[in-house]
Parts: C-alpha cells; structure tokens; sequence
C-alpha cells in the first residue's frame, strides 16, 4: 500500500509505516525528500501532537470533574447519614414526651 506525501510532489511516495528519507536509492545511498516534504510532515507531526496534548488535557478534565463530583456525593451522603442520626433521636425523645403525655392524662382521668 502506497501513500502520497505531497499532492504536488506526486513522484515521492512512501510505503505504509515508512519513514520519510530512510529509502535507499540503487547505489546505497539514502535519499532524503525535498525540504518542503520534510516539512509537511513535521507540520503533521506537530498538528498530531497538538491533538495527543488536547485529548491529554480533556481526560484530564474529565478525571477531575469525575474525582469532584465523588467528593461532593461523600460529602453529601455523610451529612445525609449525620441529619439521620438527629432525626432519629428526635423521634425517640417525641415517642418519650408522648407516652409521658398519655401516661399524665390516664393520671387525672384517675382523679
């Protein structure tokens, strides 16, 4: 499979996973591609690692969003659990006042 490197360059191709001026010509030498080619693919290379650090930095995000929104839910679910405790105590202590009440108005219907 052969891919062109340059739309304007049509004679200098390379083969898929090659790298640009590793090719040897029949003599043994290496040729090296045109300096406008080399430099398109630096562009590439560059635009390719801007993409790789911007996909970085979403996961980034992404990660922290994730970690604050488990620290909020922690958060919330031990008050949660804190407000359950003072709920319940205040149920036993109106459950107390109640049988207190009953236990007062069975006294003076006695009388």
């Amino acid at each position: 499979m052969t891919r062109r490197l340059s739309s304007h360059l049509p004679s200098v191709t390379a083969n898929a996973g090659e790298e640009v001026g590793t090719a040897a010509s029949d003599n043994g030498h290496v040729e090296q591609p045109p300096a406008e080619v080399r430099a398109q693919v630096a562009g590439a290379t560059a635009v390719r690692d801007r993409r790789r650090s911007g996909d970085a930095r979403k996961r980034s995000r992404t990660v922290a969003k994730q970690q604050q929104a488990a620290e909020r839910i922690a958060t919330a679910t031990n008050e949660l659990t804190a407000n359950l405790g003072e709920a319940s105590d205040a149920a036993a202590q109106l459950e107390t006042a109640m049988q207190e009440i009953a236990a007062g108005s069975a006294w003076s219907a006695r009388r």
